[in-house]
């Protein structure tokens, strides 16, 4: 399973599960405040807010389903695994920064935390 999480319009964010999905999974996305589900295109959007984001990220974290994969085009996606399993500094400097991003923290704030 791969969720992907993109921006959607200017004020919602999409959120879209590629492949068969777990209940667990699912339920983290209906967890949100102000969700909403788009069965014509078969995807779930939030609020483009902090306060969403942040709810939806601790909500995937919490299923213990998900690890973080950036992929070539900058969309950040999880893959389903364990959580810790081989990963290298690169890769949790890599986490950080995705976190501190999706928390809105500003470019120099993020280079003094990751440098």
């Amino acid at each position: 399973m791969t969720v992907t999480i993109q921006p959607y319009d200017d004020k919602n964010i999409a959120i879209q599960f590629t492949g068969s999905f777990t209940l667990t999974a699912l339920n983290a996305v209906r967890n949100v405040p102000g969700r909403s589900y788009k069965p014509d295109k078969k995807l779930w959007t939030i609020p483009d807010s902090q306060s969403s984001v942040k709810a939806l990220l601790e909500n995937l974290y919490q299923t213990n389903e998900f690890t973080t994969e950036e992929k070539e085009n900058s969309t950040a996606g999880f893959t389903q695994g364990k959580i810790g399993q081989g990963i290298t500094s690169s890769q949790e400097l890599q986490k950080l920064k995705e976190i501190l991003l999706t928390r809105h923290y500003r470019p120099r704030t993020i280079e003094n935390y990751l440098f």
